[in-house]
């Protein structure tokens, strides 16, 4: 008889173990992109699974670009990650905190009350929640656990049937726009299937037609019931590029524009479709927003 597994409740949890428990937590999904980070190389344990978080938009990463993957999960960490991966629910930031070392005005406080308001989390007896403190597997279990329960677990798909090139170009359109946006102090956005096809239809369009112009009716294109919608678009030489720096540099290009800058910044924005496409060495990329 082998030796007894182990499961280690009170150990602490690393950013790349996390990935792993909400890659399977979401069905383990076959589709995982490439890694978008820079300390996430070939070969390395967990590679896909952070890959698959970073498509989601479920993790930005750091603003140099990487992910830590040996760092140590806080618990206000878990609570963004759990948030944003039930779709970023509308949630405001609540005017007396759930727990008294929450204050309205600490990072991640709207994921943490969302989080109590779940009942996924309790907190500790004395009202605290520890935001700061190290995440141990049994406590990561019992989260899991109660968010299943609830009916939250969520399976994201990534960009669909496209090129890998495509791929990872609207992946790293993804993550730089959430980074932008964390920034800033605005939500994580929520990538929406239908708002995707919406993007990409138009991408085509401008990249077959050879004009470079805003499409006239997006707004009606996308799901209804929105209160407020934007469309970014541009375009870029590819040269020998990878899709993920290409993803960037599009994003880039908005970002330094003011007026695509504001769309992608507005802190109402719940929603983002991404759409590129490449031909004859010129990838169009388009960018739909919405307010649901």
């Amino acid at each position: 008889m082998g030796a007894q597994r182990t499961f280690r409740p009170d150990q602490h949890i690393n950013r790349d173990a996390m990935a792993a428990f909400l890659h399977r937590l979401a069905g383990s999904p076959s589709e995982t992109g490439n890694a978008t980070f820079r300390d996430v190389g070939p070969g390395m344990m967990f590679r896909e699974e952070i890959s698959w978080l970073a498509s989601t938009g479920i993790t930005t990463g750091w603003a140099d670009g990487t992910f830590r993957p040996l760092s140590t999960v806080t618990r206000d960490a878990m609570a963004a990650f759990l948030y944003r991966m039930a779709g970023s629910p509308r949630h405001p930031t609540p005017a007396r905190a759930p727990f008294r070392d929450v204050p309205p005005s600490m990072q991640f406080s709207r994921q943490i009350s969302w989080l109590a308001s779940t009942g996924i989390s309790t907190g500790w007896p004395d009202d605290t929640f520890r935001p700061l403190q190290p995440l141990e597997r049994g406590a990561m279990a019992a989260f899991l656990h109660r968010y299943d329960a609830l009916g939250l677990r969520t399976s994201i798909p990534l960009a669909g049937d496209v090129s890998t090139f495509v791929r990872d170009a609207e992946a790293a359109i993804l993550v730089a726009t959430s980074s932008y946006r964390a920034d800033a102090g605005a939500r994580a956005l929520s990538r929406r299937t239908e708002m995707d096809g919406v993007a990409r239809t138009w991408s085509t369009t401008m990249a077959t037609t050879g004009r470079f112009e805003h499409n006239p009716r997006y707004a009606e294109q996308i799901p209804g019931g929105w209160r407020a919608a934007a469309e970014n678009i541009a375009y870029r030489s590819v040269g020998r590029g990878t899709g993920t720096e290409t993803g960037r540099a599009l994003a880039l290009q908005w970002f330094n524009s003011p007026g695509h800058q504001a769309n992608m910044l507005r802190a109402g924005t719940t929603h983002i479709g991404i759409g590129v496409h490449v031909q004859d060495g010129v990838a169009y990329g388009t960018q739909v927003f919405a307010q649901y």
